[in-house]
């Protein structure tokens, strides 16, 4: 894409980090991974924006209808063009709304598992998609980009922490830290649970790269904006607030390298 189509400028707008990735896939998909990313920072942005919740609520409804048939909702926004002209499955998107829902609602389970399984729902549903657009879809690809969602979708959260933490909306497991349930004190500590869970998942993803499809490495190289936000978390003291965890940092030279390699 030597010339930014809409979506494309609007995937480097919201998300630079990944926009970087997305663009070193085969030019037939690209386009449709930019699409993915759009959708995905608006579903991020759709409980941030709203002055009020029942206008947060209003628009994730809007978009679980929108992406149950993105060809009847084409003309609504570029995004939904793309995918429905890359025939993507209605409903295939829907576990990634109704969990964007359920933190919107304050709904999240405040256990390890819970917050895993969130973090993963979050994010793994647009690489499943990503995947499949690849032709991509065995189950070594499926294993990855399950840890890879996991990943993605615990800084992604971690990141809207302090939208959270002013709606009184945390999750986190306080009782991951050692002790006694402290609030601000334990709250690094669970982070840190987090976080490590989130490297864990990332690698396990990585050391798959021997058995996923040829097509899925395009997919899954949002593990390198993913591996540095959580060192970035490690280096910030497990604080989400911190600007070295709230700031987008595009690695295009790795990227590229990475691409080369076939790597992710």
């Amino acid at each position: 894409m030597p010339v930014l189509s809409t979506c494309a400028a609007m995937a480097r707008a919201r998300d630079r980090e990944r926009f970087a990735a997305a663009l070193l896939a085969p030019p037939a998909v690209a386009e449709a991974l930019c699409a993915l990313l759009v959708v995905e920072a608006e579903l991020d942005a759709a409980g941030l924006r709203a002055a009020e919740p029942a206008l947060g609520r209003i628009r994730l409804q809007w978009w679980r209808d929108a992406l149950a048939d993105p060809a009847a909702h084409r003309r609504d926004h570029p995004a939904l063009a793309v995918l429905a002209a890359h025939g993507l499955d209605g409903g295939r998107l829907d576990a990634a709304v109704a969990a964007r829902e359920a933190e919107f609602e304050g709904a999240v389970p405040a256990t390890p598992g819970g917050l895993t399984a969130h973090a993963e729902a979050l994010s793994a549903p647009f690489l499943g998609a990503a995947l499949t657009f690849l032709e991509a879809e065995t189950e070594a690809d499926a294993r990855a980009a399950a840890g890879m969602g996991t990943a993605w979708g615990v800084v992604s959260y971690l990141r809207r922490m302090p939208f959270h933490a002013c709606k009184e909306h945390l999750h986190l497991p306080l009782e991951a830290a050692e002790g006694p349930a402290d609030g601000a004190r334990d709250r690094p500590a669970a982070v840190r649970a987090l976080g490590d869970k989130a490297l864990n998942s990332l690698n396990d993803a990585r050391h798959l790269r021997s058995q996923v499809s040829p097509g899925a490495p395009a997919a899954l190289r949002l593990a390198t904006p993913a591996d540095a936000a959580l060192r970035r978390l490690r280096r910030a003291d497990w604080v989400p607030e911190s600007r070295l965890v709230q700031q987008r940092w595009p690695r295009p030279l790795r990227l590229g390298l990475y691409a080369l390699l076939r790597r992710f």
